[in-house]
């Protein structure tokens, strides 16, 4: 997997540091959108899981 994105040699920790951090971000957005538009709240009574 490392390989496919081009960070196989010590020299690329930060382009792949910045690949963990933009998918962190990616997640977190799409939490809050999730969250702001009342989807996320939804799929948990959908699920039948207790907050």
């Amino acid at each position: 997997m490392v390989i496919l994105m081009g960070c196989s040699t010590p020299d690329d920790v930060d382009k792949f540091a910045k690949i963990c951090c933009s998918v962190a971000l990616a997640g977190e957005l799409s939490i809050g959108a999730a969250i702001a538009e009342k989807h996320f709240s939804s799929a948990y009574k959908t699920l039948g899981r207790k907050s």
